[in-house]
């Protein structure tokens, strides 16, 4: 298979991994052994990532307990006794066009020939002797290892990549880059200095750019904008780049059969620092156990149990301190297995997959676990924990029957089926939930399904593309469980939507699944207004995170903001951009002004009038300009009439984008300038622009004119004649272009960083003419006008769009002499792509079905665990949430879940709701404002607002509901932040 990549198909997953990455996939074998829970998880996150080959293993019958944790086996797998391997195999194909999946039916122990030609071999079933022989195997012929297992709520990953395993680039976040904008001699080196944090540290390797690459290593960044090289360069730096490289490494690591006796772990929940140690000894006990034994561990026979404890208790060191409640808790459980565990372990090892076969990141040394014992009722009646014979049994020795009935009973609101939100269902299917009773599972997503989200949202196939996710993503959930109850609607939620406040009620309990920051505080208001739990989580490339939110007990989502994003000063992007990024904005930017906002005002002028005769009928019969927007006149002037006058179009604005805009800022600013302070006006980070001369033979040049004429000719449904931007034509047309010389015009240039934008473009406004004219002498008569806007869309390769981004980013970064970036990049940054992958989407959302599980045993808010994970070190960190704060005022104490109420009728006016509030909190209200943010009494921002004292409530309110929430302000100096504001809830009478 040819080395390339289907950025239509991986787009947001190159992003994350890099090319090379991606390169060395295509070149790998993988083998799964075990398509139990936690294997098929791993398959089909591996198959969706792209390797060159995937070959599976297992021979087991499928039976009714894998249909809890296999989304791939159904009923007429089991009644056939198809294989699982077999019964995976036509759905793991489908997953990806680029991954071959093949079957291996012959013992593993039997094809030692066939492990030199397999790059890693993953094991999810076995004895923990059978998996001590296969990694030895593998070890002698060099093929990597991977172990994983679910055993009940306790889940582990081990790795062994061999005695020496090189990593190309170990680091775990993008490369740091910037300017040099001055050094300072010091006693201990020459410290460099950046013109913005650095984000170095001591030990990262860097390229220093300046009129050739020179590497070098940071010793010491005595700042955040500073920092020391390993070494004099022998150069003036000022002005120059740098920017951190891959950083190799080499890891050692040990055979299983070594690591069970001195184990390395990772430690993921510090409340427990020494759990993992505790499970290892488990787990070399249960091993023991069905050795003696010859049999499975029955979890109901006391017996069993207690010998369990025995051989744990034997197996470890005197040295050791075993946790004796999490041991017991290995014990009754150990035989169970826990789906959405399968799927957060499954995210991880698959991760684990990508860094072997990539050598990029840093892999896991040795054992990781995941441990949920919170789940587990020790004094729980062994009779709970009894298998039925259904699909739940797994599931059911875990948390009892009564807790996994109250699931089957649940009711359910899911936001979002893109990513997150297609593993969340096939977990809640998985778990049967809202399969019985009143249950019912509703989802909700009007966004369509895209070629891109394949990668990632495993539920859709290429057939899918253009349907509506809610529908399809329900209709393979119903294909897991047809048991499933749900409800898929198309609608997005916001306000004024149809998801009211009786709607949000009626909920057991609410996930989102969002990648918008507005949308998810709105479901978080929802859910507070209504006392509903949230679970909350997001993902960016190998990071994620996960948000346990509980009525009464932890604070909400909103309680916590996220940091700003630094805005880049107008200026900089406008006149003097000093990095690649810049570029690709101002790029961006010019494409949506020239082929979206102008002709739209243009599209607009035109419909209004009924195109052309009745704009021409206008203007005759007023004497006035169809439009006051300058532009449409403009726009008219300029329009072509054939294709030929497209390509011109493109030539002309080449010379003024390119060459009269450096030649206009040259004679403002020439290079030896200074500004009030005596400063060089054009020192780092500013640069230099220098002119381009138009030259067609010029790949970039020739890209710019092509990628032009084509939207500039769909703007005006002008036919595209690609055969007149064949190169030899191209010349023959661009030698009728009159290209004007320069002329300098006076025009206002914002060169201070701190002007907003709307105040620096006002500024620029008020330097240029801008008359109003009349558009009748510019049309013909008999004229008929089709303008077609372009709405920008990054994922269509076929549209031009990023082409025209690309080259028009790079011309400008040529005119500053900034290093161009390629298609793939600049597709990144113009279009706001967020990196993302299915490895860490399965793990979150696992985590997430597993405090959902939680909730289920109404546990107190220390049960409950928010989790950071960025994959690529791998870390996890489990923290319990936050609780509410609760604070008082005039000696009522409320929190964020508790509600001051109010009791309205239809006559109370806002006047009587005032003196209401004086009345019964002794408050004296300044203004009233719906948490929604809508203003309904804000007399010092809306001076109108006085006249509304007599007005009814309900009437400004506008609600059907039983109450509305208010915010109200008001005067008192014990109110320190608007934590601390309570909520009012204004009952309808």
């Amino acid at each position: 298979m040819s080395a390339i990549i289907d950025d239509s198909l991986y787009s947001r997953q190159r992003y994350v991994l890099g090319d090379e990455v991606m390169f060395k996939m295509q070149k790998s074998t993988v083998l799964i052994i075990g398509l139990n829970g936690v294997g098929i998880e791993t398959a089909k996150n591996i198959a969706l990532a792209g390797v060159g080959k995937l070959l599976i293993h297992d021979t087991s019958l499928c039976t009714r307990y894998d249909q809890g944790a296999n989304f791939y086996i159904h009923n007429h797998h089991v009644s056939a006794a198809t294989p699982r391997a077999a019964a995976c195999l036509p759905q793991l194909r489908e997953l990806n066009p680029y991954t071959p999946v093949d079957t291996l039916d012959v013992p593993v122990m039997a094809f030692d020939q066939l492990l030199r030609n397999v790059e890693l071999v993953i094991v999810c079933k076995g004895t923990l002797s059978y998996l001590q022989q296969l990694n030895e195997a593998c070890r002698s012929c060099g093929c990597k290892f991977l172990a994983a297992q679910v055993k009940g709520p306790f889940g582990f990953c081990f790795a062994d990549f061999g005695a020496e395993f090189e990593i190309v680039d170990a680091r775990v976040e993008e490369g740091s880059e910037g300017m040099i904008v001055a050094c300072q001699e010091q006693t201990d080196g020459r410290v460099l200095i950046s013109h913005r944090n650095h984000e170095l540290e001591s030990g990262d390797f860097v390229t220093i750019t300046q009129d050739q690459d020179y590497e070098a290593i940071i010793i010491a960044t005595p700042t955040s904008q500073s920092f020391v090289l390993d070494r004099d360069l022998g150069c003036d730096l000022i002005g120059s780049t740098f920017k951190t490289r891959p950083q190799p490494r080499t890891v050692e690591f040990e055979s299983l059969s070594k690591q069970l006796i001195t184990p390395t772990v990772s430690i993921t929940d510090y409340a427990h620092p020494t759990a993992g140690q505790t499970l290892i000894v488990c787990l070399q006990a249960l091993s023991l156990f069905e050795q003696e034994t010859g049999r499975s561990l029955d979890p109901c026979q006391v017996d069993d149990v207690e010998q369990l404890e025995r051989l744990a208790q034997g197996c470890a060191s005197k040295e050791q301190q075993l946790d004796v409640e999490l041991m017991r808790k290995f014990c009754l459980t150990a035989g169970g297995c826990l789906p959405p565990l399968c799927a957060a372990l499954g995210g991880i090892v698959a991760q684990e997959a990508i860094k072997c076969l990539g050598r990029r990141f840093v892999p896991l040394q040795q054992w990781l676990w995941l441990s949920l014992p919170q789940l587990v009722d020790v004094d729980l009646a062994p009779e709970s924990r009894l298998p039925v014979g259904d699909r739940h049994d797994g599931c059911r020795q875990v948390i009892g029957d009564d807790v996994l009935q109250r699931l089957h009973a649940s009711k359910l609101f899911m936001v979002g089926c893109g990513a997150i939100g297609c593993e969340l269902m096939k977990n809640l299917a998985l778990l049967g939930a809202a399969t019985t009773g009143e249950g019912r599972l509703t989802i909700t997503d009007d966004d369509v399904i895209e070629k891109s989200n394949l990668n990632r949202q495993f539920l859709f196939r290429s057939s899918d593309v253009g349907a509506f996710k809610a529908d399809k993503a329900a209709a393979a959930c119903m294909q897991i469980n047809p048991d499933l109850k749900i409800e898929a609607l198309r609608e997005r939620i916001q306000k004024d939507s149809s998801f009211s406040d009786d709607f949000f009620e009626e909920q057991d309990l609410v996930l989102t699944a969002l990648d918008n920051l507005e949308a998810r505080r709105y479901v978080d208001l929802c859910c507070v207004a209504s006392k509903r739990p949230l679970l909350e989580s997001g993902t960016l490339g190998t990071k994620g995170h996960t948000q346990s939110i509980i009525p009464h007990l932890s604070e909400n989502y909103s309680n916590q903001s996220d940091p700003k994003t630094q805005q880049v000063p107008y200026c900089t992007l406008k006149s003097f951009p000093n990095k690649i990024e810049n570029t690709i904005q101002w790029a961006r930017d010019k494409f949506a002004s020239l082929f979206e906002t102008k002709p739209s005002e243009l599209q607009a002028t035109l419909v209004l009038h009924d195109n052309v005769q009745g704009l021409i009928a206008y203007e005759a019969s007023t004497g006035q300009p169809a439009s006051t927007n300058p532009a449409v006149g403009k726009l008219l002037r300029k329009r072509p009439t054939t294709f030929e006058d497209c390509v011109m179009r493109a030539r002309l604005s080449f010379e003024k984008y390119f060459n009269h805009k450096a030649r206009r800022l040259l004679h403002m600013f020439p290079p030896d300038h200074r500004d009030d302070q005596g400063e060089l006006f054009w020192r780092p980070p500013k640069r230099l622009p220098s002119p381009l001369s138009f030259n067609l033979d010029d790949t970039l040049h020739l890209s710019y004119i092509q990628s032009f004429s084509r939207l500039w000719a769909n703007v005006f449904s002008i036919p595209v004649d690609e055969a007149a931007l064949d190169p030899v034509t191209l010349c023959s047309t661009l030698t009728k272009v009159s290209v004007p010389a320069f002329r300098f015009k006076q025009k206002v240039v914002v060169t201070d960083e701190s002007v907003a934008p709307d105040a620096a473009k006002q500024q620029e406004l008020g330097s240029s003419k801008n008359d109003v004219e009349l558009l009748t002498p510019l049309l013909g008569s008999t004229e008929i006008l089709r303008v077609v806007p372009l709405e920008f869309e990054k994922d269509d390769d076929a549209n031009g769009h990023i082409d025209f981004i690309t080259a028009t980013s790079n011309l400008r970064a040529a005119m500053y002499s900034i290093p161009s970036a390629d298609r793939v990049t600049t597709k990144r940054i113009a279009g706001n792509i967020i990196p993302a992958i299915a490895t860490t989407t399965a793990c979150v959302s696992g985590l997430v079905c597993c405090e959902l599980l939680k909730y289920l045993t109404r546990p107190k808010l220390e049960a409950y665990r928010n989790c950071f994970i960025n994959l690529a070190m791998p870390m996890l960190v489990f923290s319990e949430p936050l609780p509410c704060s609760t604070s008082e005022v005039k000696g009522h104490s409320f929190s964020i879940w508790q509600q001051l109420p109010i009791q309205g009728d239809p006559r109370m006016t806002v006047a009587s709701f005032i003196d209401t509030v004086q009345t019964e909190y002794g408050l004296e209200i300044e203004s009233i404002v719906k948490v929604d943010g809508t203003m309904i009494y804000v007399p010092f921002i809306v001076p109108s607002h006085s006249k509304r004292l007599k007005k009814r409530m309900h009437k400004l309110l506008k609600s059907d509901g039983l109450y509305t929430d208010l915010l109200l302000e008001f005067e008192d100096s014990s109110i320190s932040s608007a934590a601390e504001v309570p909520v009012f809830r204004y009952y309808h009478g």
